[in-house]
């Protein structure tokens, strides 16, 4: 009977500690999930969208965690296709850029030509005109044929500057698109026109 009282206390003591053993579990169960679940919507907040829980558990923390999972897969893929788009508009707008600055340049081209086409035609005219006199004093006093080809390669030589000018200008001039029909033997004879010579120097024969 003396021994019942520290027999009790022992049990109550038991009683006591494996009370505490199973909450510190039951908690420590509970705190480390909610732990995790804490870390993982830090993570997202950050940008960390490919962190995963990684405990599965069969109650409604468990399925939480599958939640946060699915979510962060679904934003890693959103974000992985935004960023794919930002790169292919990226891409775009560098190409878009390039042809605004090869507009620009043939604008600057136009404008100039159109000051360089007055400069060039007005002493080719001149040429032109006194050629053709020479020409025909050429006729008129039967000079060798010498001098009757020279005068010949002088007008042929200023008429093709005087194309070469307007084919340039006419290039360059910004003009509305306008759809019609055209004749490309006409189209590739003034592309050609505009290379020939610098083809002939380069020994290309252009067919």
């Amino acid at each position: 009977e003396d021994n019942l009282p520290a027999a009790f206390l022992a049990v109550g003591i038991w009683a006591i500690i494996s009370t505490a053993y199973a909450v510190y579990f039951a908690v420590r169960r509970l705190t480390r999930p909610l732990g995790e679940l804490t870390r993982m919507a830090h993570d997202l907040g950050e940008g960390r969208l490919a962190e995963r829980i990684q405990f599965q558990t069969r109650d409604e923390i468990g399925e939480l965690a599958g939640i946060f999972n699915q979510m962060a897969a679904s934003l890693q893929s959103y974000r992985d296709t935004l960023e794919q788009k930002v790169e292919e508009r990226t891409r775009e707008l560098k190409h878009s850029q390039r042809q605004l600055l090869q507009a620009t340049k043939l604008a600057s081209v136009g404008e100039l030509a159109g000051g360089v086409a007055h400069q060039i035609n007005n002493p080719a005219g001149i040429i032109l005109m006194r050629a053709g006199r020479l020409a025909q004093e050429v006729e008129q006093h039967h000079l060798s044929g010498e001098a009757r080809e020279d005068v010949q390669v002088i007008q042929r030589q200023v008429e093709k500057i005087h194309s070469t000018v307007s084919a340039l200008v006419k290039f360059a001039r910004q003009m509305p698109t306008e759809l019609r029909p055209t004749d490309l033997n006409t189209v590739v004879r003034r592309a050609v026109a505009l290379i020939e010579e610098l083809a002939r120097i380069r020994g290309v024969k252009v067919i």
